[in-house]
C-alpha cells in the first residue's frame, strides 16, 4: 500500500503546474508579481490569497502551462534572495497540491461527511465559497442508497481547487470535522474510496 501511495504522490508531482510564493508584502499584487518577471514567463495565471477583507494572506500561487515551465522557473529563481527590483526577501516552493486537471476541470476527495449531507448540499456547501464549483457527488451504497461518508466537488478554476484544499480541511459541516485531499483520476477512485472506508471503520 506504501508502495501505491508513493507512486500516487509520483504521478500527482509529475503533473503539478503550481508554484507556490511566500513572505509577500500586504501591498504586493498579481499585477506587481507579474511586472516583476515580465511578460516572458510562460504563466497561466497569479494568485495572490487573500482573506475575507481583502486583505493579502502573504502568500500566493504561479500557475504554468506544463510542469516543466514551473520546474524551469523554479530552478532560474529558487537561489534568489529577493524579488526582483525590491529589496524584498522571498519564499518559492512547489504547491503543496499540483493541479490535477480531469478534462477542463478539478476534482478533490472528502470524507468525514455526515449522513444527512445530500449531493446537493454538498455542493452549496462549496459553492458558497467558491465560485467555479460546477457539481458535488456524495458516494451512496448501492444497496440501500445511503451516504458512505466521502464524496467528490468538481471545480473549473484550478485555483479555487488550491484554495479549497488549503481552507476547507477540517471544517464542522452538520457536527463532523470534514478531510479534503486532492482527487486521483477516476480509475483510481475506489481505492481512495475503501481506504476512505478503511479509515472510518478503525475510527
Amino acid at each position: 500500500m506504501e508502495a501505491q501511495a508513493e507512486q500516487s504522490v509520483g504521478a500527482a508531482f509529475s503533473k503539478n503546474k503550481t508554484l507556490w510564493i511566500g513572505d509577500l508584502e500586504y501591498w504586493m499584487t498579481e499585477v506587481f508579481i507579474r511586472c516583476c518577471y515580465g511578460k516572458k514567463n510562460d504563466f497561466v495565471s497569479i494568485k495572490v490569497m487573500r482573506n475575507k477583507n481583502g486583505e493579502s494572506k502573504g502568500y500566493g500561487f504561479l500557475e504554468f502551462r506544463s510542469h516543466d515551465a514551473a520546474a524551469s522557473f523554479l530552478q532560474a529563481h529558487i537561489a534568489v534572495s529577493q524579488l526582483p527590483n525590491t529589496r524584498k526577501p522571498f519564499t518559492l516552493n512547489w504547491a503543496a497540491y499540483g493541479n490535477t486537471n480531469m478534462g477542463s476541470t478539478f476534482d478533490i476527495f472528502v470524507g468525514g461527511l455526515s449522513p444527512v449531507i445530500t449531493s446537493d448540499i454538498l455542493e452549496q456547501v462549496f459553492s458558497a465559497k467558491y465560485g467555479s464549483v460546477r457539481g458535488a457527488e456524495v458516494v451512496t451504497d448501492r444497496f440501500t442508497g445511503l451516504s458512505r461518508g466521502f464524496g467528490f466537488v468538481r471545480f473549473e478554476d484550478g485555483l479555487d481547487q488550491i484554495r479549497a484544499l488549503d481552507e476547507m480541511n477540517g471544517i464542522v459541516c452538520f457536527g463532523r470535522a470534514i478531510r479534503v485531499a486532492q482527487a486521483t483520476a477516476k480509475k483510481k477512485r475506489l481505492e481512495t474510496a475503501r481506504l476512505s472506508l478503511d479509515e472510518t471503520s478503525i475510527e
